[in-house]
C-alpha cells in the first residue's frame, strides 16, 4: 500500500515576539525539550483538581542554556510567553498527549479533554515549530465506523523511520452509536457524558513520512479485556521494546471503578518482534500511583520513575524509583529536597537534559499546585540527586543537603542545617584549640624538668675518690657467675628481672651490713634518677707484681676522677601511641626489659651492663626516651636506668 506525503509544515521567515513572564502554577503542562530549550504548552492552572479547569492556552520557552549555574528555583520567573508568528485556534484542551517530532524542531499534541464542551476539537492534532514560531494542524486520527478519535491521557513514543507510537487512554465524545465490543466478544459501556473508557484499543502509529494513522503490524497478544489509561511509556532504541508502567486500567468486568496497575509487573511491546508480552519485576517495588512520568537515563539501561498519585488527590511519599532493565529490578532512589520544593508531585511534566532531569510544575504533596522547578542530577543511575542549581555541562558537586536517608521531602529547614552545621564548626575549634594549650602545656612543663634535671646534675659536687686497698681487702671477695643489681623502688605491679653476665667477669659485691629488704632504694641512690650501682674491686694475687694506680676511675652519678670526664647525654623522642592494658616482658641476652602496664601509666626498665678496663677513658651516654601519648589523658613515660660495674685488673710491669 502507497502513501502520499503531505508536508505538514513549511519553514517561513522567523517573527518572533517575545515577552517576559512568570509561569504560574499548573498540572498536566505539555512540556519537551526542543531545539536546545524547554517548551511548555498549556496546563490546568485551576486550584482544585477535580471540581473545575481553568486552561491556559500559551506556549512558553525556558533558554535553560543562558542560565547555568543559576539556583534552579529562580527559574519559574525566567520563561518567555512564545507569541506566534500567525493567530491559530488551539482551544482549551486538558491532560492532551505529546510527543517530540524526528525532526528535533517541532513537538506534536494530540487529543486532549475539551473543558468547555463535551465536543470535539476542530484541530485534533496541532504541531509547533520552534524555528518558525507557528502553530500547524495535524492529521487528526480516524477509524472506519467511528470518525475522528479525541482520546486523552494516552501514551506516546518516537519510534523508528519517523513514525510515533500512542496505546491506551480515555475517549471524549465518542460515537456511542456504535457498541464498544472487545476482543472476547463483551461489551464497554459509554459514560454518562458520552465518552468511552476505551481509548487506542492497540498500538497505534501516526507516519510523518505518509502522513497517516493506522494499526502497527503485526501485532501479536494484545492484552485482551484491558484497556489502561493515565499510565506512562518508555521505549528502550537499543532493543524497540516499550515499557508501560502504572496507571489503572478498565475491564468488561469493572466498568464502575478502575483498577490500579501494579509496578510488580508490566506490559511491554517489542516493536521489532511485534509482539506483546509481561515482564515480572523485583526489588524495591513501588507503590501503585497515577499521574507519573518515567525517562529512560543517559548512557545507562535504567528508567526512572517520578512522582504519581494513588488517589488523585496527593501526590506518593515514595516518589522516585530506577529499574534496571537487564535486571528487572525496582531500587528506590532517597534523597533530600528542601520542603518548600516539594519532591513529591504529581500531574507534573519532565523533561531529560543531557545528564540533568526537569521536573516542571505538578500539585505536591497535599495536591495543591506548585510553581517551582527540581533538577535532578542523574548521571549515576545507582544515585540520584537533587540539586539546587543547573548546570549545563552537568559537572555537579555533592551539595552538604543532597542526601537524606529519609525517603520523604521532610526534614530540617535550610536555615536550621546551616545552624547546626555552623555549630558543630566552632565545637570542633573548640577542642582543636583545647588540644593546642594541652599539648604546648605538656611540652612546657617537660621543658622545665629536663632544663630543672640538668641543673641539680651541674650543681652535684665532684671529689676525687679516696681509695683505702687495706680496707678493700678487708670488705671485697669474688664471687662467681652472679650479678646483682638494685634498682630505684618501681610500682607494686612491677616485676624486676636480673640481666645475667656471661662468664668468670661477673663479681657481686658483698656488704658487710644486711641486705635491704623488698628491694629500698639506699640514700645515696637518690641524689638522681641515673643511680649507679656500687663498685665491685678485686685484689690482685699474690703472684701478680702489683702497681697501685695514681688515681682509680670509679664512676657513679656524683663521682668522677680527675682524669676521666663523665658525659651524659639526654635525647627526647615524642612518639604518639596506643596503650592497651597489657603486659609483656621480653629477655635478651643484652638486655632485660620490664614492661608494666596499668590503668593510666606504663614503666618499662631497661638495663645494660658494659665492662671497661681502667686503662681507658670511660664516657657512658644515658638515652633517655620519653614518650608521650595523647589519646584521652593517659600519659607513658619510659625511664632508662644503666649500671656500670667495674673490675679493676693489675698486669706484671
Amino acid at each position: 500500500m502507497k502513501y502520499t506525503p503531505t508536508i505538514l509544515f513549511s519553514v517561513t521567515l522567523l517573527g518572533v515576539s517575545l515577552a517576559a513572564e512568570t509561569m504560574i502554577s499548573r498540572s498536566f503542562p505539555s512540556c519537551a525539550y526542543v531545539g536546545g530549550q524547554i517548551y511548555c504548552f498549556g496546563g490546568d492552572t485551576y486550584s482544585d483538581f477535580d471540581s473545575g479547569n481553568k486552561i491556559d492556552q500559551n506556549i512558553y520557552s525556558l533558554d535553560i542554556a543562558k542560565f547555568s549555574g543559576n539556583e534552579t528555583d529562580t527559574l519559574s520567573s525566567k520563561w518567555e510567553k512564545m507569541i506566534p508568528k500567525t493567530a491559530f485556534n488551539l482551544e482549551s484542551r486538558r491532560a492532551p498527549t505529546a510527543a517530540v517530532l524526528p525532526d528535533g524542531k517541532s513537538f506534536m499534541i494530540v487529543g486532549g479533554l475539551l473543558t468547555s464542551a463535551n465536543q470535539k476539537f476542530s484541530n485534533q492534532t496541532i504541531i509547533y515549530d520552534t524555528a518558525t514560531n507557528t502553530w500547524i494542524k495535524g492529521l487528526s486520527c480516524t477509524e472506519p465506523n467511528r470518525g475522528t478519535r479525541q482520546v486523552h491521557r494516552s501514551t506516546a513514543v518516537n519510534l523508528p523511520d519517523n513514525m510515533i507510537g500512542f496505546y491506551g487512554g480515555l475517549e471524549q465524545a465518542a460515537n456511542t452509536s456504535l457498541p464498544e465490543i472487545t476482543a472476547s466478544g463483551k461489551t464497554m459501556n459509554y459514560t454518562s457524558t458520552g465518552g468511552s473508557l476505551v481509548g487506542f484499543r492497540a498500538f497505534k502509529v501516526f507516519s510523518l513520512t505518509s502522513n497517516s494513522w493506522y494499526d502497527f503490524s503485526p501485532q501479536a497478544n494484545i492484552p485482551a479485556d484491558y484497556y489502561p489509561n493515565t499510565q506512562s511509556a518508555t521505549i528502550i532504541p537499543s532493543t524497540g521494546k516499550v515499557y508501560y508502567f502504572g496507571g489503572s486500567y478498565y475491564t468488561p468486568d469493572s466498568l464502575s471503578q478502575s483498577i490500579r496497575v501494579t509496578f510488580d509487573k508490566g506490559n511491554t511491546f517489542d516493536t521489532k518482534a511485534g509482539s506483546w508480552s509481561q515482564e515480572t519485576f523485583t526489588g524495591d517495588i513501588p507503590s501503585n500511583r497515577l499521574f507519573h512520568s518515567t525517562n529512560l537515563l543517559p548512557n545507562s539501561d535504567d528508567i526512572i520513575l517520578y512522582g504519581g498519585s494513588n488517589d488523585g488527590a496527593k501526590a506518593t511519599t515514595d516518589y522516585c524509583y530506577t529499574l534496571n532493565i537487564l535486571e528487572n529490578k525496582w531500587t528506590r532512589q532517597d534523597f533530600y529536597v528542601p520542603t518548600s520544593l516539594s519532591g513529591p508531585r504529581f500531574s507534573h511534566s519532565t523533561v531529560l537534559v543531557n545528564s540533568t532531569l526537569f521536573v516542571l510544575f505538578g500539585r505536591g504533596l497535599d495536591g495543591s499546585l506548585n510553581p517551582s522547578m527540581l533538577t535532578l542530577n542523574v548521571a549515576d543511575a545507582t544515585k540520584i540527586a537533587y540539586t539546587s542549581v543547573y548546570r549545563a555541562d552537568g559537572q555537579y558537586e555533592l551539595e552538604a543537603d543532597e542526601t537524606n536517608p529519609s525517603a520523604t521531602s521532610t526534614g530540617l529547614s535550610t536555615g536550621a542545617t546551616a545552624g547546626i552545621g555552623a555549630g558543630c564548626g566552632v565545637l570542633g575549634l573548640g577542642i582543636i584549640a583545647f588540644i593546642i594549650f594541652y599539648m604546648r602545656r605538656q611540652k612546657k612543663k617537660k621543658t622545665q624538668q629536663h632544663q630543672q634535671l640538668e641543673s641539680n646534675i651541674d650543681n652535684e659536687q665532684l671529689h676525687d675518690p679516696i681509695v683505702d686497698w687495706d680496707k678493700i681487702d678487708n670488705d671485697y671477695r669474688e664471687v662467681d657467675n652472679l650479678a646483682y643489681t638494685r634498682s630505684p623502688q618501681l610500682s607494686e605491679n612491677t616485676t624486676q628481672v636480673n640481666s645475667p653476665l656471661s662468664g668468670a667477669a661477673a663479681i657481686k659485691h658483698v656488704p658487710n651490713t644486711p641486705e635491704p629488704t623488698n628491694m629500698e632504694v639506699q640514700p645515696h641512690m637518690n641524689k638522681s634518677p641515673y643511680v649507679m650501682e656500687e663498685v665491685e674491686l678485686v685484689k690482685p694475687s699474690a703472684d701478680i707484681s702489683i702497681v697501685k694506680p695514681d688515681a682509680l676511675t670509679i664512676i657513679t652519678t656524683t663521682t668522677t676522677t680527675t682524669t676521666t670526664t663523665t658525659t651524659t647525654t639526654t635525647t627526647t623522642t615524642t612518639t604518639t601511641t596506643t596503650t592497651t592494658t597489657t603486659t609483656t616482658t621480653t629477655t635478651t641476652t643484652t638486655t632485660t626489659t620490664t614492661t608494666t602496664t596499668t590503668t593510666t601509666t606504663t614503666t618499662t626498665t631497661t638495663t645494660t651492663t658494659t665492662t671497661t678496663t681502667t686503662t681507658t677513658t670511660t664516657t657512658t651516654t644515658t638515652t633517655t626516651t620519653t614518650t608521650t601519648t595523647t589519646t584521652t589523658t593517659t600519659t607513658t613515660t619510659t625511664t632508662t636506668i644503666t649500671t656500670i660495674s667495674i673490675k679493676a685488673y693489675a698486669y706484671n710491669k
